[in-house]
């Protein structure tokens, strides 16, 4: 099971790249109730033998599980076959959601590790000054340090509708996603 969580978090930055949708109550009971079976299913021998398969020569190097699952016909059969029934359209869908879920779960339940996380990049944008390298480099440094922590405040952002939304459904959450 471990291996599946490693997985599963894994995909999460993956999955990054699926539209995030405006999230309803709806789609995080339907969530709710689907986790635990699509985690279950990905736990299955035939699934993980085909999500851990290196691809055949000249073969495509897939993205991630969710990628080898959606381009595998008998495997996105399966797991739409688990999706469907709880109002998901098909596997983009679910990701989209699961990725919008858990962004926002992660950024409500790990708020002592943002800001430790934020006070380290702080930490490092000062440490550059300190730094005996020429002007330039230091201009990098700073750029490339910024846009992480641009894209760390931007991605754990919650809005108030967010809190709002999340807050009925949290100790389900904790529950699924531990």
């Amino acid at each position: 099971m471990n291996f599946m969580r490693f997985l599963l978090s894994f995909v999460f930055f993956v999955s990054a790249s699926y539209a995030s949708p405006e999230l309803k109550p709806a789609q995080i009971e339907a969530f709710i109730v689907t986790y635990p079976k699509v985690q279950t299913w990905m736990g299955q021998k035939h699934v993980m033998k085909k999500l851990l398969a290196r691809p055949s020569n000249g073969a495509k190097r897939s993205n991630g599980p969710f990628e080898k699952i959606l381009s595998d016909p008998e495997l996105n059969g399966e797991f739409e076959a688990i999706l469907k029934p709880q109002g998901f359209t098909d596997g983009r869908d679910y990701i989209a959601s699961w990725s919008a879920i858990q962004r926002i779960y992660m950024a409500l339940t790990s708020t002592k590790q943002q800001r430790l996380f934020i006070e380290k990049f702080k930490r490092q944008l000062n440490e550059i000054e300190d730094q005996d390298i020429d002007e330039e480099k230091k201009v990098i440094m700073r750029e490339q340090l910024q846009k992480q922590l641009q894209r760390h405040q931007k991605t754990f952002h919650v809005t108030e509708e967010e809190k709002a939304l999340f807050k009925p459904y949290m100790k389900d959450l904790r529950k699924i996603l531990k």
